[in-house]
């Protein structure tokens, strides 16, 4: 596994079914590393950033081509519990209560209204933190040397999380992998928060194939300590079903072994 190299991508979405997203909206942000010792990794993804290569963004997804990004003059703050100061709020529109996007220094606020605007295919509402690498060869291959770990951590809250019908919030963090020879791609995901509860999330793995999707293997799992897939960072919280109005340390951890195990039920689920 010493050729795969990998896209980070923080999935959170409301549904009235299930799937992923083609036509996207995109604000670019800042996005700041917290401090680390040196002692602690051997690589940042987030270092030196190589401006036409690597970018840090967030995507709107599948609300169709010619829908815009404006700025919002009402306060999202009552549904993400962060406060921005005016002028750090966009959405694809300025009506209250529509879906919103915050940005301020290196926090991100995120409240997906899924009635307003309709998706353009399907039934899924992405909104999408990513960190992308334009120049693939600047990507990390994070199995390259023996023993070593891919971490991903962060700090997250979900205040607010309602739901009607057949309409689903939840939360995945996932890592895009890409084979350097065969080209070939695939998504390891790991579930964070989702209200349906963690025994509908084994190991699982499926395809992308929905109308506007990847088309993609996606071999996902809930944060959890059972996860043969991924594993969580020593002061990580684990997957839960519940809202959370404070801040919780997410790290997401995945070791050679791991991956290897996913890819051979991948293998074995679709030969």
């Amino acid at each position: 596994m010493q050729n795969l190299r990998l896209l980070i991508f923080a999935w959170m979405a409301a549904s009235n079914l299930a799937a992923k997203s083609s036509d996207t909206r995109v604000i670019e942000t800042v996005f700041r590393q917290p401090d680390i010792t040196a002692k602690e990794v051997d690589a940042r993804v987030i270092g030196e950033l190589h401006p036409q290569s690597e970018r840090f963004y967030v995507c709107l997804g599948n609300y169709g081509k010619t829908t815009p990004i404006v700025s919002q003059a009402w306060d999202a703050s009552t549904f993400t519990g962060f406060k921005t100061p005016p002028g750090f709020q966009f959405g694809l529109s300025p009506h209250a209560i529509t879906t919103a996007v915050q940005l301020h220094d290196h926090e991100i606020g995120i409240w997906i209204d899924s009635d307003h605007p309709r998706p353009a295919l399907g039934s899924l509402l992405p909104i999408t933190p990513a960190y992308w690498w334009g120049d693939l060869s600047r990507a990390p291959m994070p199995f390259a040397k023996e023993g070593a770990e891919l971490a991903m951590s962060f700090d997250l809250k979900v205040p607010t999380a309602t739901q009607t019908g057949k309409a689903v919030p939840y939360i995945t963090l996932n890592f895009l992998f890409r084979d350097s020879r065969s080209q070939q791609q695939l998504w390891l995901a790991a579930s964070l928060f989702d209200p349906r509860g963690e025994a509908t999330l084994p190991n699982t793995v499926h395809v992308d194939g929905w109308e506007g999707g990847s088309q993609l293997p996606i071999l996902y799992s809930a944060l959890n300590r059972q996860s043969q897939w991924l594993n969580p960072g020593p002061s990580s919280a684990l997957f839960t079903d519940k809202p959370f109005a404070d801040y919780r340390h997410i790290e997401v951890r995945v070791t050679a072994p791991q991956l290897r195990a996913a890819l051979l039920a991948m293998k074995k689920a679709m030969p």
